[in-house]
Order: C-alpha cells, then sequence, then structure tokens
C-alpha cells in the first residue's frame, strides 16, 4: 500500500507526506504489518466487554485517552498497539503478562 499520487500534488490530509504541496512518499515505502491490528482489536473487544460493557466505544476511547494523557503523560499518536494493550489493561486494573 503506497501513495498513488507520488509527486502530484496533494496536502498533508491526504497522505501525510505533502512538503511543498508534492506528495514525497516513496511509491516502495515499506508499511508494517497490517495482520498485527487482528490481535489487538480482538484483545481491545475483550477489554471492553469484561471491564466497560455499559459504555459506548466513545465513551472507552475518550476516558482511557485522558487517562493516557494525564496520568501517563503519553501521546496517543506515539505508542504502537501492545503498548497500548499494556496501559489500557492498566487502566481497567487487569494485570499484564508483559513484563
Amino acid at each position: 500500500m503506497s501513495c498513488s499520487r507520488y509527486g502530484k500534488e496533494c496536502n498533508e490530509f491526504m497522505c501525510g507526506f505533502s512538503i511543498d504541496g508534492i506528495c514525497r512518499q516513496e511509491s516502495k515505502k515499506k508499511i508494517r504489518n497490517p495482520d498485527r491490528l487482528d490481535n489487538f482489536y480482538l484483545q481491545l473487544c475483550e477489554i471492553h466487554k469484561k471491564s466497560f460493557p455499559d459504555w459506548r466505544f466513545g465513551q472507552l476511547c475518550s476516558n482511557f485517552f485522558g487517562w493516557l494523557a494525564s496520568e501517563k503523560k503519553m501521546d496517543l499518536f506515539f505508542p504502537e498497539e501492545e503498548q497500548m494493550l499494556t496501559y489500557l489493561k492498566e487502566y481497567c486494573g487487569e494485570e499484564s503478562n508483559d513484563g
């Protein structure tokens, strides 16, 4: 998966690689394996059902992200999925088996 606008006019909202209005993402840029998301979403679903079954998804995200920013001083943009699961388990009071 790569940007089809490489070398063409774009903006940062289209692909995030715009420099001076031109896409600079190389067409052969390697991306992370999207299959990593399957386990993440399975665990997220289990945590949501077990710990916060009455919360809507937006409530879970808003409350968790607020906790992450205020308690952990963490920008939610940067943690990888495994680290995010570790924080989410801590947030809901589960013991993490990650170390």
